[in-house]
């Protein structure tokens, strides 16, 4: 979508509650090229810009590509034993080990991102409660509490 300033629009459009970023509204394709007007010595007008992960951080994934047959090759495992393709006792020892480690590294990230999801549901909720002003009131309705206790203590 680099370069591509209506499907930007459109997906702004499409998730208002995310953040985009502000170089994009400027310029469609500010990945590779910063649009002109920015105040800051690191975000010079035609630089890469500085968020470009592609860019900052080459060097992963060079990396990565080196390791993307093995990555798809232990997906395909993965896929093949949960859909019944494969079965354990047929297996090599090797074979066996990877599958088992692949399917506990799929499993910690599927609890890491339902960890994530869970917390940035959370927040947004109290976002949203905080906007109502229900976060107000129940913070009075706390303080007032208090107060009567302490009242009533003493």
């Amino acid at each position: 979508m680099l370069g591509d300033k209506d499907g930007q629009d459109a997906l702004r459009k499409a998730t208002p509650n995310k953040l985009h970023c502000p170089f994009l509204r400027r310029k469609a394709d500010a990945c590779e090229s910063l649009p002109d007007g920015l105040d800051d010595e690191k975000f010079k007008e035609g630089n890469v810009c500085p968020h470009n992960a592609y860019v900052t951080h080459e060097a992963v994934f060079e990396a990565r590509l080196q390791v993307v047959d093995t990555v798809d090759r232990l997906y395909r495992l993965v896929n093949s034993a949960e859909v019944g393709v494969l079965e354990m006792s047929t297996l090599d020892p090797i074979t066996v080990s990877e599958l088992l480690a692949s399917k506990m590294e799929l499993d910690r990230q599927q609890n890491e991102k339902t960890k994530r999801e869970s917390e940035r549901s959370r927040h947004e909720s109290e976002a949203k409660r905080n906007q109502n002003g229900e976060r107000i009131d129940q913070i009075a309705y706390f303080e007032e509490k208090f107060k009567a206790t302490e009242v009533g203590g003493n």
